[in-house]
């Protein structure tokens, strides 16, 4: 996707090196989508640990595995571990053969030409000494050294000898050799896998495609070539067939791209590689800045961010996250934030998370949403018996008529309060004088009207006024 939609190569020739790159940094991965696919790393740990590697029968294999997928560096490395070179160098006569092949097959390896990728993938151009940008250029470099590869491949008389010596180093070498010249039956027989075979295919048999069309034919050969070999070992061996769905993702979202099917492109994302990649799909196809992506751009990308965030939703912690990624939304955005901010669980939050929420409200134009979260909160706080928060908060959301309810409540309750004072104080004076006999009906009238009152609240004049009845009803009780 970064390849053939965000980066801009500077040509079609450095898109496809950069591709190669790419099958070539992922070609382990990819083979471990496939179980009968081959691992490399383990077999050369093997080797390595070889006194004589080479006459072990997956040495030849890897170094052309490395070979055809153009880690010739490492290939290089494993050609140096052959025990000929040692015994050349205690004048052992009976390797010369060996040793000539050997020193030719390595100098090929370092001179092999490679077309350069893009700057922004540079690492397209792995083992490769000569790097061409001008594909003329490469194309005459490519055929002087396609000759060399000829020449000694038609050294008949030191291949015998060779072969008289150690007939594994020559069938080895001279299959390295025949698909560095592009045999097609070579390269297919050491490929695990399609990607691999593409890989080759790009790198020693069609390395100067020119459209689209002639990398999809190509990728389809590949892919049909692969399964072809898979359902014939399938047959043989017995294999269940799980584990390819990795690798078949890779080769429909690919053939997608390549026959510029966008449509397919996005549908396979979408159902692969989650929402939190398809809520940043905008940024990634966008940014192709192709008019077929700008066009459907728009709704079907916003649903992709829509879904995200409801994924994010049941965490409450993620609210601010939620909110960025819906003021993304030009279209279902601005709605959606709205009715999320107002469904936030302010009654359950301190102020500094409600002033967090009223500045994301702000910030993105929504003041009917920051009133209608201090009106809840407001609601809220006088539920709770914070009066004084609770007109604060009403105030501030712009809710008169609740504010004069409330006002005229608290003051109902105060007046309240004072005529159970009055009444307090005339029980004690005419206590005091004898005047109303023992009072006990009286003062179970004032008990009664004090039940279920609230003593816990926020409002200074109102704790005032209920200290002072306490301190009259214990005078009386007393």
């Amino acid at each position: 996707l970064e390849i053939f939609y965000v980066n801009q190569p500077v040509s079609f020739t450095a898109q496809v090196q950069d591709f190669v790159g790419w099958l070539q940094r992922n070609s382990q991965v990819l083979a471990g989508f496939e179980k009968k696919a081959p691992q490399i790393e383990g077999t050369l740990k093997a080797l390595y640990e070889c006194a004589i590697p080479e006459m072990k029968e997956t040495y030849w294999t890897s170094v052309q595995t490395l070979v055809f997928l153009g880690f010739n560096e490492a290939a290089i490395d494993l050609l140096v571990q052959h025990s000929a070179w040692t015994r050349w160098q205690n004048k052992d006569m009976a390797v010369k053969a060996q040793f000539e092949i050997l020193e030719s097959l390595i100098t090929i390896l370092q001179k092999m030409p490679r077309l350069a990728g893009s700057s922004n993938a540079s690492a397209a151009v792995v083992g490769a000494a000569k790097v061409f940008t001008n594909a003329s250029d490469f194309e005459v470099y490519r055929q002087k050294w396609l000759l060399a590869c000829r020449q000694l491949l038609q050294n008949e008389v030191l291949w015998l000898e060779c072969a008289n010596s150690d007939e594994m180093t020559a069938l080895g070498a001279k299959a390295v050799l025949s698909g560095l010249s592009g045999h097609e039956k070579t390269l297919r027989a050491r490929a695990g896998t399609w990607t691999d075979l593409l890989c080759a295919q790009l790198l020693h048999r069609y390395s100067s495609l020119e459209s689209f069309a002639e990398l999809s034919s190509l990728t389809e050969y590949c892919i049909d070539s692969r399964d072809g070999a898979a359902a014939a070992a399938g047959s043989s061996g017995g294999d269940d067939g799980d584990g390819d769905g990795g690798v078949s993702f890779v080769a429909d979202i690919l053939l997608a791209i390549l026959n510029d099917n966008v449509q397919e492109v996005i549908s396979l994302c979408s159902q692969t590689l989650g929402p939190w990649f398809m809520a940043h799909a905008p940024d990634l196809f966008i940014d192709a800045k192709r008019q077929e992506l700008q066009q459907m751009a728009g709704q079907q990308f916003e649903r992709f961010v829509v879904e995200f965030t409801e994924a994010l939703m049941p965490n409450t912690s993620m609210w601010q996250t939620v909110c960025d990624y819906l003021a993304w939304c030009p279209t279902w955005g601005e709605g959606a934030l709205q009715i999320y901010l107002e469904r936030l669980p302010v009654s359950r939050s301190d102020d500094k998370t409600v002033l967090q929420a009223l500045e994301v409200a702000d910030r993105h134009a929504l003041p009917a949403c920051a009133a209608q979260i201090c009106r809840t909160l407001g609601v809220s706080r006088w539920q709770q018996g914070q009066r004084g928060s609770a007109v604060l908060w009403l105030r501030r959301g712009h809710d008169d008529r609740r504010v004069k309810h409330y006002i005229a409540e608290q003051k109902g309750r105060m007046d309240e309060l004072d005529q159970i004072l009055e009444s307090l104080a005339e029980y004690e004076r005419r206590r005091q004088t004898d005047e109303g006999g023992d009072g006990r009906a009286e003062l179970d009238e004032i008990l009664e009207t004090l039940t279920g009152y609230a003593f816990k609240h926020e409002s200074g004049g109102d704790q005032e006024k209920l200290q002072s009845v306490q301190l009259a009803l214990a005078r009386a009780i007393q």
